[in-house]
């Protein structure tokens, strides 16, 4: 019996002739062969996807190390991140001090200028919502620092004052008056932790805002030995204000 490659049949190939008399230059077998070399040598494919995964980690580390450094500068010398517009490709005057950092150390650093050559659409770790998130998490780390130190205080005040951000949220100021002794030598210090935002502008709301934020982030009630606040009713008030029911949460 004579077999014959017919090549009008719809669907068919004219190489399947060729594939199957010279099946070494199929890519199936390239591949195959491939891994029977890996395989023979004691090599895993998990290996080499681990090795991939670990070196694109250790980019990625890279990468939010630098990013971390340019936000700590710019909030250490309290600069504004963003310019006029946020869409806009790293460098442009527009985008604002946090990308022309970026854009300048590129030029000497090949980790930034390797994420700068990336496609807008791809991960890059430049949006301001990553921005915001850094320095969130920058700013938790530090208040738990601050706090640790305050903990060590016998007891502290606290000194609170409300006021609106521009998108009118009532909000209110946390700052502590504690002591830190070392060295048989006592230091009075003032710690500022934030700005807490206030559903219920009463008196008694006040009173819940800050005391749930002040458990919250582990400073216990009844080591407070002083309130400082504005002459607001709303605060000062000896019947209701807020001094009144912080003096009353205290003793319980």
């Amino acid at each position: 019996m004579q077999w014959q490659w017919i090549d009008s049949v719809p669907g068919s190939s004219r190489h399947y002739g060729t594939k199957i008399k010279n099946p070494e230059s199929s890519q199936i077998h390239i591949a195959s062969t491939a891994v029977c070399q890996r395989w023979q040598a004691g090599q895993r494919l998990d290996e080499e996807k681990e090795r991939g995964t670990r070196n694109e980690a250790n980019f990625w580390r890279q990468v939010l190390a630098r990013l971390v450094n340019i936000i700590l500068t710019l909030a250490v010398l309290s600069l504004p991140f963003r310019g006029h517009r946020e869409h806009v490709s790293a460098g442009e005057c527009e985008g604002g001090n946090f990308l022309g950092l970026v854009a300048m150390q590129a030029k000497f650093d090949p980790v930034l200028q390797t994420v700068l050559n990336f496609l807008a659409c791809a991960t890059r770790y430049l949006s301001a919502s990553v921005q915001n998130e850094i320095i969130l998490l920058m700013a938790n780390n530090l208040c738990m620092s601050l706090v640790g130190a305050i903990q060590k205080s016998p007891f502290y005040s606290v000194i609170i004052d409300t006021t609106s951000d521009i998108t009118r949220t009532d909000q209110v100021s946390m700052v502590v008056r504690w002591v830190e002794v070392r060295d048989e030598l006592a230091t009075v210090k003032e710690t500022f932790l934030g700005f807490v935002a206030i559903m219920d502008s009463t008196a008694a709301g006040i009173m819940k805002t800050v005391s749930d934020y002040l458990c919250t982030v582990g400073l216990e009630l009844k080591k407070i030995r002083g309130l400082g606040f504005d002459g607001a009713s709303v605060m000062s008030g000896s019947k209701g204000g807020t001094q009144k029911l912080f003096i009353q949460r205290c003793r319980t």
